[in-house]
């Protein structure tokens, strides 16, 4: 989904000269936060050198941020499960295949109301 689950303010607080009061519900726009150009450059492009050191390959701790999972008190509670599983089935997937890709169908997700999917892609394994 592009939006967090919805949020509540519970004191009244000033943010960048805007007074948001207490009680105010509001959503993490999440898609432009992993889309925004400013910060990105080429979002819809697969580039996971972004988050690492330069020429390193440790993990920059001041790259810009993703939120997948949501942020703050209510973050997914399936997080570390969803962490771990998808590091484990990557893990078995690189160890026993090479995986290349056919043609992109298209170029960003597409979406129907609120929800977003990705684009078709058509993937081919081959073992190793």
């Amino acid at each position: 989904m592009p939006f967090s689950q919805p949020h509540r303010c519970t004191t009244d607080i000033m943010l960048k000269g805007y007074k948001i009061p207490a009680n105010t519900t509001f959503l993490i726009n999440l898609h432009d936060l992993h889309y925004n150009k400013e910060i990105w450059g080429d979002p819809e492009n697969f580039r996971p050198e972004r988050f690492l050191l330069l020429g390193e390959k440790i993990l920059d701790k001041n790259a810009p941020v993703i939120a997948p999972f949501s942020v703050g008190k209510r973050v997914c509670l399936g997080e570390t499960i969803a962490r771990n599983n998808i590091f484990i089935i990557l893990t078995g997937i690189i160890q026993k295949f090479c995986v290349r890709k056919e043609n992109i169908m298209e170029k960003y997700p597409s979406s129907e109301g609120i929800l977003r999917f990705p684009p078709n892609i058509k993937l081919i394994f081959e073992q190793w």
